[in-house]
């Protein structure tokens, strides 16, 4: 079966009550009306297209041609794919220890702000039953 026999509407078998009779399908080709008359439409375009790629291929501007030559052999014998060797060297646990000594020469060089109330904040009541540590010592 080729691709017009896919497209073109076929009559449902149906008994005399207007029901589908057993292995029916009222949509066996699982597409839409637009979508066939899309590709009968595309079909019936596929000689010119193939007849204008060849004498583009003939062209004397090199652009062109090459383009058409490489259009017509993507679509023969599809593209080539491209093949990548990537060899890792460095271990995961050699990233984790590099990430974390990053990040501890961060907290190193980050500002502290000194949050301790001073002693007549305490003596005045204004912060109460909140402990502190102390922030100028880093472990």
């Amino acid at each position: 079966m080729d691709q017009a026999d896919k497209t073109e509407p076929q009559a449902v078998a149906r008994y005399s009550n207007g029901r589908l009779k057993k292995g029916s399908r009222l949509n066996p080709i699982g597409g839409d009306a637009r979508t066939a008359r899309m590709l009968r439409d595309l079909q019936a375009l596929t000689p010119r297209a193939i007849a204008r790629l060849g004498r583009l291929i003939e062209s004397d501007n090199e652009q062109v041609a090459l383009g058409a030559i490489k259009e017509a052999l993507d679509r023969n014998m599809g593209k080539p794919k491209a093949s990548v060797d990537v060899k890792v060297e460095a271990s995961l646990s050699e990233l984790h220890l590099e990430a974390l000594r990053a990040l501890t020469a961060k907290a190193n060089e980050a500002q502290l702000i000194d949050v301790t109330p001073s002693k007549t904040e305490q003596k005045q009541g204004l912060i109460e039953n909140i402990s502190y540590r102390d922030t100028t010592e880093r472990a």
